[in-house]
């Protein structure tokens, strides 16, 4: 005799019904556990938080790969790439970030990204040519530290020996950046002067002083000039320069009496 229920509800139906309430748990738990749930992000923070940069950042670089949203992605690339960066993991911290730039180049971290990318190739991959190259990409992306990053990058030029590039750097930031131009000129008064180049240190030194450069920098274009002079063998403008100079009365007077017993 059937029920009051089967006479509503076929086997079929109960059948269907049964099997969606198991499926809802199981599909609640893969979401859940599987990589491309958000909850990956916060496993990795707390696996970074013990310590354990390795687990963490490759749990980050999983997610990355099966993110079900750009945010998610970008999220987990800029996260595990700076996370790689900061644990000494080079080769990771490399493919994540350059990753991330790439694809999100209009996202907020990107210089950041950049920043700690060009560090990381010249510090771990021992490539500080390829650093300067992405240091002025940083350049470009964060305005605000624009002048830092091209310092930088013609800092990692000199690293690897390619002076010429290092001074163009320069020279576009005194183009660029007036009111900063004593700055690069100083920097390309000291390239000069380690190169061997002591006429062009010179003139160099003698542009930052004639802007109004105070502090240190005006103290070590002061210094640069006298011995870029002494290597000139213009001993008179070394003593000339001494006797108005800001420096120190100890370096002035070290500087004096070697002049003296070189010159006279």
């Amino acid at each position: 005799m059937r029920t009051l229920l089967s006479a509503f509800i076929s086997w079929r139906q109960l059948l269907a019904g049964s099997a969606l309430l198991l499926l809802i748990p199981a599909a609640m738990a893969a979401v859940a556990v599987g990589p491309w749930s958000p909850l990956q992000s916060s496993r990795a923070a707390e696996e970074a938080g013990r310590g354990e940069f390795g687990a963490a950042t490759h749990r980050y670089e999983v997610h990355a790969d099966w993110a079900l949203t750009p945010e998610a992605r970008a999220d987990a690339l800029f996260t595990g790439g700076t996370l790689a960066a900061v644990s000494g993991q080079g080769q990771r911290a490399v493919r994540m970030l350059r990753t991330a730039t790439r694809e999100f180049p209009q996202d907020a971290r990107v210089g950041d990204a950049l920043a700690r990318l060009s560090e990381v190739l010249a510090d771990d991959m021992a490539s500080p040519e390829r650093a300067a190259v992405v240091r002025i990409r940083a350049a470009g992306a964060d305005p605000q530290n624009e002048l830092d990053h091209r310092l930088r990058a013609a800092e990692l030029y000199m690293q690897a020996d390619r002076d010429r590039q290092a001074f163009r750097v320069y020279e576009q930031i005194a183009k660029d950046k007036p009111t900063l131009a004593h700055a690069a000129w100083l920097e390309m008064g000291l390239l000069r002067l380690e190169s061997g180049d002591a006429d062009g240190a010179a003139r160099m030194f003698e542009r930052v002083m004639r802007t109004g450069a105070l502090g240190e920098d005006l103290e070590l274009a002061q210094l640069g000039a006298t011995i870029a002079h002494e290597d000139l063998g213009d001993f008179e403008a070394v003593l000339a320069e001494l006797d108005w100079t800001e420096l120190s009365d100890e370096v002035a007077t070290r500087r004096r009496e070697r002049v003296e017993a070189v010159g006279w």
